[in-house]
């Protein structure tokens, strides 16, 4: 029976009585002061002494052992003198709404126990600055609870805001029972300590553990617990909070946060339970673990926001989506046996262990973290997402011995992003799984002030178990001002996985070890230098350098990548010897070293080949961003010297990418040969070259190439294109190509030049020079530009300050317009497209064919001459080129050009050289340079012999061409010329005046070239043979006449 004073009620309206027994209620209304005292029997099981101090509260005991509490408004304020519930009892609020709060407050001295149930539809608070405990078998059941030993105010409760203050030591919140809060809900356990060893559980809701004397719940933001002001006490070996039991908020929040100062260090949460936040549906969970800049933290159960398996209906979120989150902080971090698990179904989630990533951003950096070998940290992708990404950051020492995971998913995803790092000191013997089945692999990231890799265990083969598994990164960038930042791979690094080792050093990376992977890669980036040693083998399947200097010069050891590229800012020196001067110039001996001059600072080196180099590797050299195979030298300023070796198969296709247009690039060995730069000597052999300028050796030339030649093939797009040099202001001798040049225009607004030797010579000066090779040109849309496309065998154009003499063209120009609607002309020519400059002695034998709607000005050998007066003693095949007029030049047939003595009729009187420069053609055979072709021409002397002596008759005469003018021989080479004129045949052998020839036999130097022999026939004239009569001995008598026999 409840009793009741009189003038209690006497002011707060009607109180109904029954017959004894039944059951009596009370309205509490208002804020006025109303005391309610329970008979001592039921003290110690149910609240005793409510006094309602906001809102409007009826209180019922329809049982002694059950209290019903119905409010009527949103919300209300009770004061309690105790507030108990014994193992029997029961306390059941009924409240308006989910939406609807109650705060419970003990004003008295007792401790709250609850060990029966507590019951609810609504939000309850329960306040009690002496301590809350609910034991075993207490269960709390509710739309959302808070048991906390700080108060709160009540403007501050009715208005929502939910701000809570200690005392400064406030008591202890412990939970040994079960909390079971409704979906969206919260859970909030606020004190100076925590702790829980029973069950949590708000589906889809928060959960916060609070330590600290200033709280406030935020149910509106991400983050539901602030916390402020540490709880006075002594270190005493317990944590501030500890959870042992069960924490559970699928596709909700979890957070257990204490409030510590750096400068008092204290034991701040330690979870050797279970918390869990599992994704579930739309909705994933987050946990946060903040033991504050002076906490400890301790895990050694299971965290995880792992999706689960269990589908649950789910209403709109008041938060927005993303993915499950899992962060661990404060001043020293320990997992020990921990489970750390953010895995989901559409993608992997996120783990902060001790800091950001890199220690960026604001989240609290520990000063160390050491988790055991035998924890576990994963953020898988369960289906077809990407892994997740993992941090592990402390600002003085990490050590870290467990297993990590971020796996792409089973079904399609790529793995994902793992660091564990120190701004400091890492210690590192975990092993990180970033795989992927049907994606990229992603990568481990560790992050130290300095790293040596040492061999065995806990170097190299941790690192070669991690490559195993997934890409790894060493990195000391950003390392602290006073240390080095150094990376040390003392030991021989072996992996077979398809996965890339990129070392970036904030100071200098010393690789003292091989390095094998035939399907992985190197990545270096030092600020300074990569020092190498004779060990320091390399065999990937790419390398890569972005920034540093690697330097190898003398014994080399041993290099291997299917795909090579410098990037960026790095340099690259590979070389036998020298010093890059002039006097002493570096050694090249391999397509690395060669790629390397096109690297920062070597520009104006001085190189010359050491070797023939083999480049077709290139063809397997891709970068998405820049291009494939080799990347052109940008600048050369110094001397290129090929000592006559040959640079094989060398590939290149430019382009560049910003993530959504692909344009192409010029392409070339060279991209600019500088005033002061010199080729010579060089043969490019079988190049594949493309790109929107494009040539074999260089897309411009200012400087001077001589003794070189190109052969393969080049397709271009943009502005002009030339199978050996694209555009010449410069000085090029003695060169060859035998490159076939496509050109595809497309849709073009300037005047193309395409050429087989030269796209456009531009003021250049080009001499005994040829081009063999075919000049195709398309363009599937149309040109229009009235300037159109220049396209010659050997030039595009050749504009009024060029200069070509004694070269040649023997390919075949082909010019189709596909469009119907082109405004533009054509210019083709079996030698060049367009002239306005000097072009001299010179010749082209092409075929010349030109179709489509264009309207095309083609000529066998120019398409069009503005030079007034320009050219001069040039010709072209009518026979073969199929044009029969030309400017320019005069028509011969073939038989005029193959007949020796005919063309030397005809090119003499027009300054033709046949001593020195040009021999002549002969039957098969078109002139030919001296320079560029192994070809002599033998001009016998007039021959004197006598009658019955030519068949043993020996010439004289003159022999030009050969090794002593042929640049492509070796320096050295010699040939006999003598045979030439040893064996005669006479046209007659009789009297009188005749012709003969000498043995023109091809000849073979002594460095086996073999010469082809040009020859004129001789004049001889055959003398009378004397009449010699010898008689025999005979004697005869004096006076007798004597007969001679």
């Amino acid at each position: 029976m409840v009793s009741l004073t009189k003038t209690a009620l006497a002011s707060r309206g009607t109180f109904v009585s029954k017959s004894q027994g039944s059951v009596r209620r009370i309205l509490l209304c208002g804020v006025a002061a109303f005391v309610w005292q329970a008979p001592a029997w039921a003290q110690s099981t149910l609240p005793t002494g409510a006094t309602v101090v906001g809102g409007s509260v009826n209180i019922a005991q329809p049982a002694p052992q059950s209290m019903v509490i119905n409010q009527s408004s949103n919300s209300a304020v009770v004061n309690w003198n105790s507030f108990s519930i014994g193992s029997e009892s029961h306390v059941d609020i009924r409240q308006p709404n989910a939406q609807s709060s109650i705060l419970n407050r003990v004003t008295g001295n007792t401790r709250s126990d609850i060990h029966g149930r507590l019951t609810a539809n609504g939000q309850v608070h329960l306040v009690n600055p002496n301590g809350i405990f609910i034991g075993p078998n207490g269960t709390v059941n509710a739309g959302a609870f808070v048991a906390s030993t700080l108060d709160i105010t009540n403007e501050d409760f009715l208005a929502g805001r939910y701000r809570f203050q200690g005392n400064g030591s406030s008591a202890t919140v412990s939970n040994a029972g079960r909390v079971i809060i409704g979906p969206d809900g919260y859970a909030a356990l606020l004190g100076g300590r925590v702790r829980n060893s029973g069950i949590v559980t708000v589906p889809m809701g928060r959960i916060g553990f609070a330590s600290g004397e200033r709280v406030m719940l935020d149910l509106s933001g991400d983050q539901f617990l602030q916390v402020a002001i540490p709880t006075a006490g002594e270190e005493d070996g317990e944590a501030l909070i500890s959870n042992s039991g069960l924490a559970s908020a699928d596709g909700g929040l979890i957070e257990m946060r204490a409030a510590t100062a750096r400068e008092a260090v204290r034991q701040a949460i330690n979870l050797s339970g279970v918390a869990e936040a599992r994704s579930v549906s739309v909705r994933n969970g987050t946990i946060v673990l903040g033991g504050g800049s002076g906490g400890s933290v301790r895990v050694t159960g299971r965290v995880s926001t792992r999706q689960s398996e269990s589908p649950l209906a789910v209403a709109s979120s008041r938060r927005p989506p993303r993915g499950p989150e899992i962060t661990v902080t404060g001043r020293d971090i320990t997992l020990a046996g921990a489970e750390i698990d953010a895995s989901a179904q559409d993608g992997g989630g996120l783990i902060r262990i001790g800091g950001d990533f890199s220690g960026a951003g604001d989240l609290l950096r520990a000063l160390t973290v050491d988790v055991d070998s035998a924890s576990s940290l994963r953020a898988d992708a369960l289906g077809a997402g990407d892994g997740g990404r993992i941090a592990v950051w402390s600002d003085n020492e990490t050590r870290f011995d467990g297993q990590l995971s971020a796996r792409g998913g089973e079904t399609g995803g790529d793995g994902g992003f793992i660091e564990v790092s120190s701004s400091r000191v890492l210690s590192y013997g975990g092993l990180a799984d970033t795989r992927a089945g049907y994606g990229r692999w992603g990568t481990l990231l560790l992050d130290p002030q300095d790293i040596t890799i040492n061999p065995g265990a806990g170097g190299e083969t941790t690192l070669e178990a991690n490559l195993e598994l997934g890409n790894v990164t060493l990195d000391t960038f950003d390392a602290v001002a006073t240390d080095p930042g150094d990376i040390f791979i003392n030991a021989d690094l072996n992996w077979l996985a398809a996965t890339i080792l990129s070392l970036r050093a904030e100071n200098s990376i010393f690789l003292n070890g091989a390095i094998s992977a035939p399907s992985g890669g190197i990545v270096l980036d030092a600020a300074t230098d990569i020092v190498t040693n004779a060990a320091s083998t390399i065999d990937v399947a790419s390398f890569s350098l972005s920034s540093g200097f690697w330097s190898q010069v003398g014994t080399l050891p041993s290099f291997s990548a299917t795909n090579f590229q410098v990037v960026c800012c790095g340099t690259f020196l590979r070389a036998l010897g020298g010093d890059g001067s002039a006097a002493t110039p570096y050694r090249i001996t391999d397509v690395y070293g060669l790629q390397g001059l096109a690297t920062p600072g070597l520009s104006g080196s001085n190189a010359v080949l050491a070797n023939d180099i083999d480049a077709s590797g290139t063809a397997g050299w891709t970068n998405i961003f820049t291009g494939n195979g080799f990347e052109p030298i940008p600048l050369l300023s110094g001397t290129l010297d090929g000592a006559g070796f040959a640079v094989s198969g060398l590939f290149s296709s430019q382009f560049s990418f910003d993530g959504e247009v692909f344009r192409l690039r010029p392409a070339a060995l060279i991209n600019t040969i500088d005033s002061s730069g010199v080729v010579t000597d060089l043969t490019l052999e079988n190049a594949d070259i493309a790109g929107n300028m494009a040539a074999v050796l260089a897309v411009t030339n200012n400087g001077t190439v001589r003794n070189s030649r190109s052969s393969g093939v080049v397709s271009a797009t943009l502005d002009a294109a030339g199978g050996l040099i694209a555009q010449n202001t410069g000085t090029v001798q003695d060169s060859l190509s035998s490159v076939d040049v496509s050109f595809d225009t497309g849709s073009i607004t300037a005047p193309h030049a395409v050429g087989g030797f030269v796209g456009r010579n531009q003021g250049g000066t080009i001499v005994r020079s040829h081009a063999t090779g075919n000049v195709v040109v398309t363009n599937p849309l149309n040109l229009d530009t009235p300037s159109g496309i220049m396209a010659g065998g050997f030039a595009g154009e050749n504009d009024a300050f060029g200069q070509i003499a004694d070269s040649y063209a023997r390919g075949n120009v082909t010019v189709t317009d596909t469009s119907l609607s082109s405004i533009a002309g054509a210019f083709a020519g079996g030698f060049a497209g367009d002239n306005s400059g000097s072009l001299v002695r010179s010749y082209s034998t092409g075929m010349v064919t030109t179709s489509g709607a264009m309207s095309f000005a083609t000529g066998g050998f120019l398409g069009r001459d503005t030079s007034s007066g320009g050219t001069s003693g040039n010709f072209w095949d009518v026979d073969i080129s199929g044009v029969a007029s030309s400017p320019g030049a005069t028509g011969l047939n073939t038989g005029q050009f193959q007949d020796t003595p005919t063309f030397i009729a005809l090119g003499s009187p027009l300054g033709w050289d046949f001593s020195n420069v040009w021999a002549p053609g002969d039957t098969g055979f078109h002139p030919v340079n001296y320079s560029t072709s192994p070809v002599v021409f033998a001009q016998p002397d007039p021959l004197t012999v006598q009658y019955g002596q030519t068949g043993s008759a020996v010439a004289t005469g003159t022999v030009d061409g050969g090794p002593a003018q042929y640049v492509f021989d070796g320096c050295c080479d010699t040939l006999d010329t003598s045979p030439i004129f040893q064996t005669l045949a006479f046209s007659s052998t009789t009297v009188g005046s005749t012709s003969f020839t000498v043995d023109s036999s091809p000849l073979t130097s002594a460095d086996g070239i073999p010469y082809r022999v040009v020859d004129l026939v001789g004049s001889a004239t055959v003398t009378p043979a004397p009449l010699v009569v010898t008689a025999d001995d005979a004697t005869s008598a004096y006076g007798v006449a004597t007969v001679l026999s």
